[in-house]
């Protein structure tokens, strides 16, 4: 992302989110950028980088192949 305001953006899009796939979201947490838990325990934290225009996307799924498709989905959403 190059500016704040394409971050900011982004940022909203993950707060609206009400599935991943075909996954519902249980929990989320707003600490220190937004921490979505899925039905089947995966979970996904996207946070802004406190020195640069980056977000930082963190992803745990039980497989790989899980795991990439999230990653996917959220490369499409941005």
């Amino acid at each position: 992302l190059s500016s704040q305001k394409q971050l900011k953006s982004a940022l909203e899009k993950f707060q609206n989110i009400k599935k991943v796939l075909d996954l519902k979201i249980k929990k989320s947490l707003k600490i220190d950028g937004i921490k979505l838990f899925l039905e089947d325990n995966s979970w996904i934290l996207v946070r802004a980088s406190g020195t640069e225009p980056l977000l930082r996307i963190y992803i745990e799924s039980q497989n790989e192949e899980k795991l990439e498709q999230i990653k996917v989905f959220l490369q499409e959403l941005i």
